[in-house]
């Protein structure tokens, strides 16, 4: 697999996490003409989820306030971040230095999020993304200093 390399293993890592955020805003706009708290319990059901606990009943309070316009700017917001994340992706995968600087900033954006996290408690899913994010931010500044200075990016025909 010698096609495969650091900046299109991050590229493949965008893309699905992409892909994902077009189905949770599909997701969000096929709620706007539903009881969306009710949604929300039969999911916590399906799971097997007390409702009672902390991230279930977080959950449930912000789906009890959500309003058709709500829903439509969440599904916009979100898919406008997942088009980002698909440009990003293609930039890594074909190695342009724009993207490796889209992916140092957006990913940089989300430390202080995972930092509030982790002090409100650890869990493996949470260092996990930390430990992540690190090392792609790590490895995007490390190619952003290692790139030859007269390497100028050439556009394929």
């Amino acid at each position: 697999m010698r096609w495969l390399n650091g900046h299109r293993l991050v590229a493949l890592y965008e893309g699905v996490k992409a892909v994902f955020m077009v189905a949770i805003a599909l997701g969000c706009l096929s709620l706007l003409h539903r009881d969306v708290h009710a949604t929300a319990v039969r999911v916590l059901e399906h799971l097997h989820l007390n409702p009672m606990s902390h991230y279930p009943e977080l959950f449930l309070r912000a789906t009890s306030r959500l309003t058709p316009g709500w829903l439509r700017a969440l599904a916009v917001f979100i898919l406008a971040d997942a088009v980002l994340r698909f440009v990003e992706a293609y930039g890594l995968w074909n190695q342009r230095r724009w993207a490796e600087w889209i992916a140092v900033i957006s990913g940089s954006l989300y430390f202080p999020i995972e930092l509030y996290e982790l002090a409100r408690g650890f869990n493996g899913i949470k260092v996990s993304a930390l430990l992540l994010n690190i090392v792609i931010v790590a490895y995007m500044l490390w190619a952003l200093d290692h790139r030859p200075h007269a390497h100028h990016e050439h556009r394929r025909s």
